[in-house]
């Protein structure tokens, strides 16, 4: 296994640095074009959401995301590259989910790093609504990092493993 150590930062960095992008653009959007505040002749107020405009959008983003990094990033990495350096990620990713599973709140006090999950959630938030089990959702969403995989390259040109 030839791996490019100088490589394997790639992944990890683009993938936290566009789901926190990803958070902050999706919540503007929620708010702006899903998330409608009313109030009634009474003056009661109610919200009204629409969750297949927010699946679609979130969807979208996502695949945006995926489609920019791994044309990007991934276009001069192997996928064993792309595997291990996204496989790092997974693995802090599924650490973290399983510290939160079974020490709920622990980490409540860390507002901001819920946007480091942003791309997971809507992952998981799909799967959720498939098979209806927060944990198995919680868990599957972590290896979304992986999905960079697709976009590596099966070998490298002779010019580039010569360098």
């Amino acid at each position: 296994m030839n791996l490019r150590k100088n490589t394997l930062w790639r992944i990890p960095v683009y993938y936290l640095a566009a789901s926190t992008v990803n958070f902050y653009v999706l919540m503007s959007l929620y708010s702006g074009l899903c998330i409608k505040p009313t109030v009634g002749a009474d003056g009661v107020a109610t919200v009204e959401t629409n969750e297949v405009l927010m699946t679609f959008l979130g969807l979208a983003v996502l695949a945006a995301v995926l489609c920019l990094g791994g044309l990007w990033l991934c276009r001069t990495m192997t996928k064993m590259e792309v595997a291990v350096s996204a496989g790092a990620l997974t693995v802090v990713y599924l650490l973290w989910a399983g510290s939160e599973l079974l020490f709920p709140g622990w980490d409540a006090a860390l507002g901001f790093a819920t946007s480091f999950m942003s791309l997971n959630a809507e992952v998981g938030g799909l799967v959720m609504r498939v098979i209806g089990s927060p944990v198995a959702a919680s868990l599957i969403g972590c290896f979304t990092p992986m999905l960079f995989v697709c976009f590596g390259r099966n070998h490298l040109p002779e010019s580039e493993t010569k360098a």
